[in-house]
């Protein structure tokens, strides 16, 4: 009998300990969702005085793609190589370049070297990035496009240029060239 007391006791704090989270929820959310209102409303009453918009999308953005997104998602990346990945998109520069060394990653992320090392050669066997010309003494990286963007010039240029670099490093293969009738 004592038994089913102590976890009806335990199951009713759980209970409450559940409630008192979604109360502060509640609290927290419509907290903030009252100073989103009060901040969109100065920026209408800014932009109608003829001053620039503020972007709600924050200082950065890329455009992430939702079907790459899906093929990233079944790679089976593993938690080190998604750590990485994040990183540079934070780090993602326009039309695609990425200017950072694996040194920085690795401290940034609180990783070893070797772990970073491994990681962008999983992300560049996979084609997510390849590898750029050199830019002092580091080695520089270009997401694919395919993927995500993040650029103010043409999207299609960027697109043509990643398949040219893509193709410059990738071994030919027999399926890659065409039989001819002479063949």
């Amino acid at each position: 009998m004592k038994q089913n007391a102590k976890e009806s006791t335990k199951l009713t704090d759980l209970i409450l300990m559940s409630l008192t989270r979604v109360v502060a929820i509640t609290t927290i959310t419509s907290l903030n969702s009252t100073k989103l209102s009060i901040v969109r409303e100065n920026q209408k009453k800014k932009s109608m005085n003829g001053l620039r918009k503020i972007n709600n999308l924050g200082k950065g953005w890329i455009a992430l793609y939702q079907e790459p997104s899906l093929w990233l998602a079944k790679q089976r990346l593993t938690g080190v190589q998604y750590s990485v990945l994040f990183y540079l998109f934070n780090k993602l520069d326009f039309d695609n370049y990425l200017y950072i060394s694996q040194k920085n990653i690795s401290e940034e992320l609180s990783l070893k070297q070797p772990q970073v090392s491994r990681a962008i050669k999983d992300l560049k066997k996979l084609e997510i990035i390849v590898e750029g010309s050199r830019a002092d003494l580091n080695k520089t990286y270009r997401l694919n496009p395919y993927i995500a963007h993040k650029g103010s010039r043409n999207y299609h240029d960027n697109l043509i240029e990643f398949n040219e670099v893509v193709d410059s490093k990738r071994k030919p293969k027999k399926e890659d060239y065409e039989r001819t009738e002479e063949d």
